[in-house]
């Protein structure tokens, strides 16, 4: 077990049924996930263009789906057009957008990562499409967006949506700055029970996921998961960093999306729960994914 800890009852033990992520959607996805994760980029400009009948629709079937998120949430999707946005408040991050994606997360104990989770499936879809994307959890105008859905609850994050055009100098330089090039290493982010670092050899049939979490984005690239193998079981961690507040649970969702999608695709299944565990005195215990066949 983990040295040099404590306790924390971070959130209500919540011991949920584990559905199969790709149940519902399976067949929505027809190239191989590992390789979606790789192809999908942060694209800040976009060529202008509308969303073309067939691709709308696609993208529609797909949002409205079940996401089999791991803690049973249902958290709520729309495709909004730009033209029923007031201010965006993307601070000129975004260009040439003409739809977002947006949601509401409910609200439960895990409802942040469950939106996490279930955006990241939704960007991976769209990246199929050979649709851009970009995780958006602060320059945007919440209010504008909460206007343009209807329902109303809290919006963790969005994604503009569209046909990507060539990078700007700009977009270069911003992709740069947030380190879109560069992941911590494994020994960084994936451990065993006595806190020595995981190999890739060590993981065996559990590597593919974890490189694929590895590579997941996160809010200034800031990869904030600490994975603990143990046994058939993995112990998610968040390494908290000031002033990210709830992006940080939502980088989680998109690991658990990553982990668990990668893992349906070597037709490995478990079930996720989240309970008291020790933890060092740097990180907050988030979830537990335990293998069931």
């Amino acid at each position: 077990m983990l040295t040099k800890s404590r306790t924390r009852d971070h959130r209500k033990p919540s011991f949920i049924k584990y559905i199969n992520p790709r149940a519902a959607v399976g067949t929505m996805f027809t190239a191989p996930i590992t390789e979606l994760i790789k192809k999908r980029t942060s694209w800040r400009t976009y060529n202008g263009e509308h969303l073309t009948e067939k691709d709308r629709k696609q993208l529609q079937e797909f949002i409205k789906s079940d996401h089999g998120t791991p803690f049973g949430s249902k958290p709520r999707f729309k495709i909004i057009d730009r033209e029923a946005i007031g201010n965006l408040g993307t601070y000129g991050f975004i260009a040439g957008a003409k739809h977002f994606v947006a949601g509401t997360a409910q609200d439960t104990a895990m409802g942040v990562e469950d939106y996490g989770y279930a955006l990241e499936k939704i960007i991976l879809y769209a990246t199929q499409l050979s649709l851009g994307t970009c995780w958006l959890g602060g320059t945007y105008n919440k209010q504008s967006f909460t206007d343009a859905l209807d329902h109303t609850g809290a919006i963790p994050a969005i994604t503009p949506i569209g046909y990507p055009k060539e990078r700007r100098i700009a977009g270069r330089l911003i992709r740069w700055a947030a380190g879109a090039r560069n992941r911590k290493p494994w020994s960084e982010l994936f451990f065993k029970e006595d806190q020595s670092p995981l190999t890739n050899a060590e993981a065996g049939e559990y590597a593919t996921a974890l490189e694929m979490v590895r590579l997941a984005p996160s809010a200034s690239n800031g990869q904030p998961w600490r994975i603990y193998l143990d046994g058939n079981r993995f112990h998610l961690h968040i390494k908290p960093r000031n002033g990210y507040g709830n992006m940080n649970r939502l980088d989680m969702g998109i690991a658990m999306s990553h982990f668990d999608l990668t893992l349906a695709d070597q037709g490995i299944h478990g079930k996720w729960t989240n309970e008291p565990r020790k933890t060092l005195e740097e990180l907050v215990y988030s979830s537990t994914w335990t293998r069931t066949s």
